[in-house]
């Protein structure tokens, strides 16, 4: 299965919860659809690069969509 359908499939079966956990940590429909979007094509780059496989996609989408609306962690490197 190519990537595009990989990310179709996704968004096919967990779509929904996906956009219901964007809208919560976005606020608002047009933002929570957005992010969807941005996840999605972030997904379809990544798995177009032959990246490592991943066993749990859903778990994968979700940690993106809330990576994404995270703000950047200043890491203290030593």
């Amino acid at each position: 299965m190519g990537p595009q359908r990989e990310v179709d499939e996704l968004l096919a079966v967990h779509g929904d919860r996906l956009f219901n956990l964007a809208l919560a940590l976005a606020g608002n429909t047009a933002d929570a659809e957005d992010l969807i979007q941005s996840v999605a094509e972030k997904l379809l780059r990544r798995w177009s690069r032959g990246g490592a496989t991943v066993d749990n996609s859903y778990a994968y989408a979700r940690a993106a969509v809330v990576r994404t609306t995270s703000p950047p962690r200043d890491v203290e490197r030593t």
